[in-house]
């Protein structure tokens, strides 16, 4: 799954779709399996790679899995000729998706939307239950916690980096 140097744009289209259908292959770290308590609803997204997360770090429970809390799409480029690393490919489209460009994917505005959804039924859960916990996706987890602040909970705790950072969200008010 992994491509060094540089690749085309359709490189990175396959690249990313296998990227999506990938299970994460460490196992989360302490910070993370100490911030799952069993009262808590446990979401996820229904990508594989945030399906199978979740199931590590619930044990035995299930996830509730989710199309709402899927990642924020990706647009395709065609452009050829241009050559860049994986990462530049991803961060050239996030740019160019931010800026309005979809190319045939879920616009910006409609996954912030869709993260307005997923932070209502968080926030629900949440109530019900005294906790809910997301296994989510990066750059949709950032919209969710936006959509949760205007909602007027406030980030609480940050750990980690990379595949098993983890924050929290409490509400400044009942």
């Amino acid at each position: 799954m992994h491509k060094r140097g540089c690749v085309l744009a359709e490189d990175f289209v396959e690249w990313l779709r296998e990227y999506e259908d990938a299970a994460v292959s460490t196992f989360p770290p302490t910070t993370v399996l100490e911030q799952v308590t069993l009262s808590a609803t446990v979401f996820s997204s229904e990508l594989p790679r945030s399906a199978t997360s979740a199931e590590m770090i619930i044990r035995g429970r299930t996830p509730c899995a989710d199309s709402v809390f899927n990642e924020a799409p990706l647009p395709s480029l065609d452009i050829p000729i241009l050559r860049l690393p994986v990462g530049g490919w991803a961060a050239l489209s996030r740019v160019l998706w931010v800026c309005g460009y979809s190319g045939g994917v879920e616009s910006s505005s409609d996954a912030k939307k869709r993260a307005d959804k997923a932070a209502g039924i968080l926030s629900a859960a949440a109530d019900m239950d005294g906790a809910a916990i997301l296994v989510g996706h990066g750059w949709m987890n950032r919209l969710i916690g936006a959509a949760l602040a205007s909602m007027g909970y406030i980030r609480a705790q940050s750990s980690g980096t990379g595949f098993w950072s983890s924050c929290s969200y409490s509400r400044t008010s009942p």
